[in-house]
């Protein structure tokens, strides 16, 4: 049987311990809060960098209506004319996925 003296060595060890274990844990939540937010970050990022992605063929394409040549006849006009305003729809269609519609104020 343990000494009494030895129990109470053994009963502060436990407190001491269950002190600590209580104090990590506290760090961990800490932690894991940080680590949600610098989650939420990236997710947000990686979806900002893929809404980016589907406007990179628009712009070399707008960029390209500008910086090209404008010589040509009556039918390459309007080729230009008609891709430009092909372009100018996908735009609008993709720009209103990402803005929200206003409600109509009364």
């Amino acid at each position: 049987m343990a000494q009494p003296g030895e129990l109470e060595r053994v009963f502060d060890r436990k407190r001491k311990l269950m002190a600590e274990s209580d104090r990590l844990r506290r760090e961990m939540a800490g932690e894991f809060a940080n680590l949600e937010r610098t989650a939420g970050w990236v997710d947000k990022g990686y979806s900002l960098i893929q809404s980016l992605r589907s406007w990179w063929p628009l712009a070399a394409a707008a960029a390209g209506l500008m910086l090209g040549r404008t010589r040509g006849g009556l039918l390459k006009k309007l080729g230009k004319a008609w891709s430009l305003w092909k372009l100018v729809r996908k735009a609008t269609s993709i720009w209103r996925q990402f803005v929200p519609r206003r409600e109509p104020e009364l």
